[in-house]
């Protein structure tokens, strides 16, 4: 995994997904499409990249899908919370196996080290699995 942080912080255009998969792939942001930009089409746009990455994508409630040490991709789960600057927005994140916040790619880091899992502001975490 590669550190690599957002550019555009902004409630419908930002690109923190953008961000945690270049990385958690270690692609530069250049090689990674701004998913949102999709608009209502950015899940399947998101799912086909990865598909292409060779690796399978679905989202996890934590309520019924617990985190595990076998859905690690380079160290790291990709994951949402609420976002702290806007309102009714998530913000993707990766973390570790028990939730620790290993990568908070937007600049201000205010999730950076939580454990989202236990503090229960982990949303929804993204399983992939290789294809």
């Amino acid at each position: 995994m590669i550190l690599i942080n957002q550019t555009i912080v902004n409630k419908t255009k930002g690109n923190c997904i953008q961000a945690v998969v270049a990385s958690m792939f270690e692609l530069d942001m250049t090689q990674v499409p701004n998913f949102v930009l999709f608009g209502k089409k950015y899940w399947n746009m998101l799912y086909y990249f990865i598909w292409g990455l060779g690796y399978q994508i679905g989202c996890r409630d934590i309520k019924f899908f617990p985190l595990s040490r076998e859905h690690l991709i380079n160290g790291c789960i990709m994951a949402s919370v609420k976002s702290k600057t806007y309102k009714h927005v998530t913000h993707a994140i990766l973390v570790n196996s028990v939730g620790k916040v290993i990568h908070d790619p937007n600049p201000k880091k205010q999730y950076q080290d939580v454990n989202v899992l236990k503090t229960g502001e982990l949303v929804q975490w993204t399983h992939m699995k290789k294809i």
